[in-house]
């Protein structure tokens, strides 16, 4: 299976779980047109589409993705914040009761980011084993057995992070940094951990080569990315 980034930033966020017969949209904060040009127009592959939380950066064209009749899971805060109806399109979800979408086995969670209710998901798949997807968040409480990959925010470094910018408070109180990521990272190895992908750098407040090589001295059995508009990996529960 492969993973794909259409987006991984305050611009927009979208990221496709992809395989020959099946895929799983995560956020829909990009341009519909990037995601058709990225399933090359095979719109019907996609089995659904799951949203963390509220934001025009992970939302922002959802109702795109709603009239391509691709359904969207959530919960009930980011639902009731969205001003379009779509009916039976348009699903909320409760937390930590898992729901299917193709063969892929999905269990919501929050995880505190700001003010703003937010979803993380463990999304499990015979062919990338157990997949964890977090972002927009301050840090996570819980901890996961027998991992396989994770994706995590790493938006920026308290050694980076410019204390007079108006936005300090928010970047703070909403997002993971780099520390905290790599305590979530250590706290959650193990030996089936493949593949790490650092998620939602921030332009200003982080540096892409070096939160990869402190995470691969954190990790050196995983493979370690950084997302960015364009990548696309093989995801294998296997080394080989």
């Amino acid at each position: 299976m492969f993973l794909k980034c259409l987006g991984s930033s305050s611009a927009g966020n979208c990221y496709l779980l992809e395989n020959e017969t099946e895929c799983l949209m995560i956020e829909c904060g990009i341009p519909i047109k990037e995601v058709k040009k990225a399933m090359n127009f095979n719109m019907q592959k996609i089995v659904g589409c799951v949203v963390t939380h509220r934001h025009n950066d992970h939302i922002g064209y959802l109702e795109d993705v709603l009239k391509c009749g691709i359904p969207i899971y959530t919960n009930d805060e980011t639902a009731e914040a969205i001003e379009v109806i779509y009916g039976e399109l348009l699903y909320c979800v409760p937390e930590k009761r898992p729901f299917t979408l193709g063969n892929f086995k999905i269990t919501p969670f929050y995880v505190p980011h700001d003010d703003t209710p937010c979803f993380a998901y463990q999304i499990c798949h015979e062919e990338i084993g157990k997949l964890l997807f977090l972002t927009d968040l301050e840090y996570c409480k819980y901890r996961f057995k027998d991992v396989n990959q994770i994706m995590i925010e790493a938006n920026y470094s308290k050694d980076i992070i410019n204390q007079d910018n108006p936005n300090f408070d928010h970047v703070c109180r909403g997002h993971m940094e780099l520390g905290t990521t790599l305590d979530f990272l250590n706290t959650n190895d193990n030996p089936s951990l493949m593949n790490v992908v650092l998620l939602h750098l921030s332009d200003s407040n982080s540096n892409s080569e070096y939160f990869s090589q402190k995470t691969k001295e954190l990790i050196p059995r995983a493979n370690v990315y950084v997302a960015d508009k364009g990548m696309k990996i093989e995801l294998n529960k296997e080394p080989f």
